[in-house]
Formats: structure tokens, C-alpha cells, sequence
């Protein structure tokens, strides 16, 4: 065996949902020995917990949204949104923004709360609940040779554009052929460019992310 091909990340089946799975072959390649230019079990773990990464990034100080988790069985962990904080909700354990459309992005009430326990049933999974912050969605590149570097920074949006209640990706954008469109970043200003590939790398670093990732 030459090359390892990953597919454990789910591509929005609920099949791909579950904790820990993106661990799946880093640990096979480590047991048999086969190379893997990906990151480890523990980072491929961690960096598919929404809310626990977020917890580790806020408490060493980096800007992070406010963070909950809604679990069907356990209900609230460390409380929930104050009334009228706008939130947008999400899959806890996968990419792909699964969870994620106009009925789970909004201020949060007794409609969204319902919309929530909704998700969480839908999906089997806690739903990570953070708060919404309009803006451009911006990712750092980074790749990992001796030391870790940024070596670009892409924008990604909807094909369709904003929706009624803001600008953001959902799973639908996803899913629908060409639905994303990635634009490389060249016209910020120097600072704000350093400032967030200085959190990038020091994301990559914090999380134990190795070879590439996108922060």
C-alpha cells in the first residue's frame, strides 16, 4: 500500500456523524505502519468537536464565539444563549456545515429552541449552538514543513449569495454542485492579514494539527 485515501469524514450522510471518526485512519496507518500526511487520532478528534475546541482556544486566549452544546438526552451543557442573542446551530462532530440553514440561524427564543431539540434529534448528535457574527468567511491555509506557515488565505461563500438572515454557508450550499465559491484573499489590510495568520498558527499549534490544515 502505497497511498491511504481518508472517506471517514461522513460528506453529509448520517452515516459520517459520530465522535472520534476522523481518528479512524490515523490509527490504522499508525498500527500498520503505513505513512499519513494528516494529523493524529487525538488532533483528528478534537478538531471535530465544535464545542470542546472552542473551549481550549477560549481559554488560551484566542477570539472565539460564545459556545453551547445541546445534547436530546442531556439537554443545556454549561447553560444556554440569553433570550434575543443571535446564534447560528450546527453538527458538533462533522464539517460540511450539516445543521445549518435558515431555521437555525436567528435569535434565540422559544422558536429556536425548538428548532434546536429539532436538529438534535434529526442529526443524533449534540447541536453546537454559537453566537452568529456577520462577516466574511475567511480560511488560513496552513502547511506544516519543519514549522507551520500560512501559504494563502481563501474566501468562501454561497453561490446564491446571502440569505434573508444573513451571510453564511449552509449545508445546502454544501451539497448543491458548485454551491461555494473559494476566492483567494488579497485585499485586507496588512495588520488585520497578520493578525489572523497569527491565530491560525497558533490554532495548528494549540490543537496538535500537524502536516496541512485549514484554520
Amino acid at each position: 500500500i502505497k497511498v491511504v485515501v481518508d472517506r471517514t469524514e461522513g460528506g453529509g450522510h448520517r452515516d459520517g456523524f459520530g465522535p472520534a471518526r476522523r481518528s479512524t485512519g490515523a490509527l490504522l496507518c499508525r498500527q500498520f505502519g503505513f505513512n499519513y500526511a494528516h494529523s493524529d487520532a487525538y488532533s483528528a478528534a478534537i478538531t471535530r468537536h465544535k464545542h470542546h475546541q472552542a473551549i481550549i482556544l477560549r481559554s488560551s486566549g484566542f477570539p472565539v464565539p460564545d459556545t453551547w452544546s445541546f445534547d436530546s438526552h442531556r439537554g443545556w451543557t454549561a447553560g444556554e444563549p440569553p433570550a434575543g442573542f443571535k446564534i447560528i446551530c450546527k453538527s458538533t462532530f462533522e464539517a460540511w456545515s450539516i445543521g445549518v440553514s435558515e431555521e437555525t440561524v436567528g435569535e434565540y427564543d422559544r422558536r429556536m429552541r425548538g428548532a434546536i431539540r429539532d436538529l438534535a434529534a434529526e442529526i443524533g448528535q449534540p447541536v453546537c449552538v454559537q453566537q452568529y457574527i456577520e462577516g466574511r468567511e475567511i480560511y488560513s491555509l496552513v502547511v506544516d514543513d519543519e514549522a507551520p506557515s500560512v501559504v494563502g488565505l481563501a474566501e468562501a461563500r454561497s453561490s446564491v449569495g446571502p440569505k434573508s438572515n444573513g451571510s453564511y454557508l449552509a449545508f445546502d450550499d454544501h451539497h448543491r454542485p458548485g454551491g461555494i465559491i473559494y476566492d483567494h484573499v488579497a485585499d485586507l489590510p496588512a495588520a488585520t492579514a497578520l493578525e489572523i495568520e497569527r491565530a491560525a498558527i497558533g490554532t495548528f499549534l494549540l490543537l496538535s494539527m500537524s502536516v496541512v490544515g485549514r484554520i
